[in-house]
């Protein structure tokens, strides 16, 4: 194993431990302002995991706050009581490095976007599927993310 990689493992492993502490600490929960204020000790490894400069993070935080708008607005697709809320933007896989999004409509009309998303959309059914595999109570869904998925 090269010494990058036991570094990051090494790493990845004290993360995970100061993440243990702190859930400790707060009778077995864990905020995220809790992980915040833990990692403002430079000593700790956590700490490197933020940005704290001032001004860097708060161009993070409003780019955060533009992207929650965004996903909020919805329109209704179907007629006569049918019908069913749907992002009018979505995100696909390709612009995800800048976070833009495009017009739902426009991603519909076109098929390559179309395919993108259907990519995008059994991506995130996978990850769904590893996310709750514990739960005996989603069989039947995780069989039909399976089979979808083939």
């Amino acid at each position: 194993m090269s010494k990058s990689a036991t570094l990051e493992m090494t790493e990845k492993a004290s993360r995970e431990a100061e993440l243990e502490l702190i859930c400790k600490r707060n009778g077995g929960v864990l905020r995220a302002a809790d992980i915040v204020e833990f990692a403002k000790n430079p000593e700790t490894t956590l700490h490197s995991e933020f940005n704290w400069n001032i001004k860097e993070a708060a161009n993070e935080h409003w780019l955060s706050t533009a992207r929650r708008i965004v996903r909020a607005v919805v329109h209704i697709v179907g007629e006569d009581g049918d019908g069913i809320l749907v992002r009018t933007y979505v995100n696909l896989l390709p612009d995800r490095g800048e976070i833009s999004y495009r017009m739902l409509e426009d991603v519909l009309s076109d098929e390559e976007m179309t395919n993108q998303m259907l990519s995008d959309a059994l991506r995130e059914l996978t990850s769904f599927r590893r996310k709750y595999a514990t739960l005996k109570e989603l069989a039947k869904v995780h069989a039909a993310i399976d089979e979808v998925v083939k």
